[in-house]
């Protein structure tokens, strides 16, 4: 054998090796992408699990916000009632009233003990919310007086 003929068998040899390498690096990047965009298409679908769930947790976060607001609102005005109830009986000597008009401050008093006796018993007998609106069955509470 000649050493043209050698030498082209080498220069045979390393392009078709140049070129079988080139290929299983191009299957190797191919392999890499294919798993890449899977990885991307999970990662995008978790993404959109998650704006979802933050979505929901903003609504809440919001609706939480507008309660408490309500609550602050009713808080305001329950205060501002106690306030004026406290002036009504600032106001009123109920010691003189009780001496005045015994009869009706006494019924009025027998009343509401009686309401308030009547919510424990309801209370204690069947747990915290066994015994219906702790108004019930309270003159006091429900205005007739």
């Amino acid at each position: 054998m000649s050493i043209k003929a050698m030498a082209f068998g080498l220069a045979a040899l390393a392009i078709v090796s140049v070129v079988g390498v080139g290929y299983a690096h191009y299957r190797n990047v191919l392999a890499e992408r294919e798993t890449a965009l899977a990885e991307r298409d999970m990662l995008v679908i978790q993404n959109a699990g998650l704006e979802a769930s933050r979505d929901a947790f903003m609504e809440q976060a919001e609706a939480a916000r507008a309660a408490m607001a309500d609550m602050a609102y009713a808080a305001a005005e329950a205060r501002q009632e106690v306030d004026d109830l406290n002036e009504k009986l600032r106001k009123h000597d109920l010691a003189a009233l009780a001496k005045a008009k015994p009869g009706l401050i006494e019924r009025r008093i027998n009343r509401g003990t009686a309401g308030v006796l009547g919510m424990f018993e309801r209370a204690t007998a069947a747990g915290y919310g066994g015994g219906g609106s702790p108004a019930a069955g309270n003159p006091a509470a429900s205005g007739a007086d």
